[in-house]
């Protein structure tokens, strides 16, 4: 498979968006696109890095050279990360919470914290 389907189908199977592989790479969403339609050809070894940690995969495998997929240590920090990414990549409605918080100030996320901890608590007959 050429590496334009590649991308293409990876970005889709993670559920990303143009935008988002273009904000993680720094380069504009045209420019995510014309690497999916080969208008783009030659990209520099730093994109082809940043896009292989976006969507999981091994540069092998980016480049076409074999089926080893998913890259399964290099990309995240810790287990946790780990698993905490690849929660919201695949539940649309932790990816909207996560797209609303991640900008937001840190005492709004507290304030969110609180609601979400009182829902759960309210949802298992527990009270304040």
């Amino acid at each position: 498979m050429k590496i334009e389907h590649l991308i293409k189908n990876r970005r889709k199977e993670l559920g990303l968006t143009l935008k988002q592989v273009a904000d993680a790479l720094g380069v504009a969403e045209s420019t995510v696109s014309r690497y999916e339609s080969s208008e783009i050809r030659n990209m520099g070894i730093d994109k082809i890095e940043a896009l292989t940690k976006v969507l999981l995969v091994s540069p092998s495998y980016l480049m076409g050279w074999d089926s080893d997929e998913i890259d399964e240590e290099g990309y995240y920090l810790s287990a946790e990360t780990k698993e905490i990414a690849n929660a919201i990549a695949k539940d649309n409605e932790l990816k909207l919470l996560f797209s609303a918080a991640k900008d937001a100030p840190a005492d709004d996320l507290k304030t969110v914290h609180e609601m979400l901890k009182a829902l759960k608590r309210k949802e298992k007959g527990e009270h304040d």
